[in-house]
């Protein structure tokens, strides 16, 4: 493929895909890095913890028991 060709539906789904688990991943490490500095209290009053919440609450809303287990 080109440099400036138009990917496939599927394989420019799966780039984003893996874009966004490698983002994730960035963002796991780093909020484990960041508790290992504060305490619980802080970590819970922390603006980001309700964005996190939110996400928890929209994936609960989206996947099921099945895919949660990769069947």
């Amino acid at each position: 493929m080109n440099e400036g060709e138009a990917r496939p539906p599927l394989q420019l789904v799966e780039a984003l895909g893996t874009i966004t688990r490698l983002q994730a991943d960035v963002i796991t490490d780093l909020y484990g890095l960041l508790l290992q500095h504060i305490t619980a209290e802080e970590a819970d009053s922390l603006p980001c913890m309700a964005k996190l919440k939110q996400a928890d609450a929209i994936r609960a809303g989206i996947t099921s028991p099945e895919m949660e287990a990769g069947v």
